[in-house]
């Protein structure tokens, strides 16, 4: 009898080291799987701020591209504008020489006309001197 409750015993323990034994597998197994799964999530997750990096970078270029875009624009008007303002100065200018020259052959019109006009003043006391002694 001894004998069998050195067995059982025996048996007993052997039951509860294998039972120890698949306890601390599973443990290890979940905790493998634990780790498992926050590789994962940290995976995911450095591929996802990997992605939002990107996206970031590109709306930015997009912005950039997009102020440049805008800056050339504006640029563009004022050299517009301000070839504009040159063309109306220049019109201007060249309006001021024609009325300048208008003025000029207004003036010498009426030197002729006024040297016209002595002289026919001048042909008619002429005539009336004539006249008169004849």
């Amino acid at each position: 009898r001894a004998g069998s409750e050195v067995a059982e015993h025996t048996q007993e323990e052997e039951e509860r080291r294998e039972q120890e034994q698949a306890r601390l597998e599973q443990e290890q197994v979940e905790r493998y799987q634990l780790f498992m799964k926050l590789i994962t999530n940290a995976t995911l997750q450095i591929m996802e701020d990997e992605q939002e990096a990107e996206d970031a970078a590109e709306e930015a270029a997009s912005l950039i591209e997009a102020e440049r875009r805008e800056r050339e624009r504006a640029e563009c008007e004022q050299s517009e504008r301000e070839l504009a303002q040159q063309e109306q100065l220049d019109l201007e200018a060249g309006v001021q020489r024609q009325v300048m020259m208008m003025m000029k052959m207004m003036m010498m019109m009426m030197m002729i006309l006024r040297t016209t006009s002595e002289r026919l003043i001048t042909n008619d006391r002429i005539v009336t001197d004539v006249t008169a002694e004849v």
